[in-house]
């Protein structure tokens, strides 16, 4: 179980611009990326195949506010415990704790929502009723569910996003085969005319190379 996010939280947040009137589509995971989506006042359907993730996730929000706010949000209750969390948590924690940040995930706490199933199903059976305008994908594409082609699903999910709609994918320099600088000319702009590529700038250490694929 992922209890805290190993990806860039200020990228997923400067690469999807969220704000009052978003309707954003999100991996769950930790809860972390949801958390600092909502906090702009965007409303975030979270979905994660692992039932785990969501009730994870739902136990930090529930957590906001409350005596087990430290204990539960910022997993205090894991320190020493788990290996891996060490860095990844304080990564989260320290964003998250900058001055204000918790008020406004808080005020915005109703504005996400849990879904326990598969994501791109979920994203692509759910478009016309709730209008997704943007989609924080992190690497489910490289994981792909049985249903779907990798080439298959980045179609879909922008198929379903308004003129302007933005997709974020956190491992992009291991599911575009192009070089970064030739995405949309030698690649995707065949397939997929309707892509603008976005490259966005995040720290070497973190392994990932994200990209924002803008419908255009």
């Amino acid at each position: 179980m992922y209890l805290a996010t190993n990806e860039s939280l200020q990228n997923i947040v400067d690469g999807l611009h969220p704000e009052p009137g978003d309707r954003i589509a999100a991996i769950c995971g930790s809860g972390d990326q949801a958390f600092a989506l909502a906090e702009y006042g965007a409303r975030v359907f979270v979905v994660d195949k692992n039932l785990e993730q969501i009730s994870f996730a739902e136990q930090r929000l529930h957590s906001l506010g409350t005596e087990k706010e430290e204990e539960i949000f910022f997993n205090r209750a894991y320190r020493g415990r788990v290996e891996s969390l060490g860095f990844v948590a304080r990564e989260s924690n320290a964003y998250f704790s900058v001055e204000g940040r918790l008020e406004r995930i808080r005020a915005n706490r109703a504005n996400i929502h849990f879904h326990h199933g598969d994501f791109f199903s979920y994203v692509c059976e759910n478009a016309g009723a709730i209008g997704f305008t943007k989609i924080y994908a992190s690497n489910a594409m490289d994981c792909q569910s049985q249903c779907f082609h990798c080439e298959r699903s980045l179609d879909d999910l922008m198929t379903i996003l308004p003129e302007g709609g933005l997709l974020y994918v956190a491992s992009g320099f291991r599911f575009y085969a192009p070089p970064k600088q030739a995405l949309q000319e030698n690649f995707w702009g065949k397939e997929f005319n309707y892509l603008e590529v976005h490259q966005v700038s995040f720290p070497e250490e973190d392994g990932w190379d994200p990209i924002v694929f803008v419908k255009r």
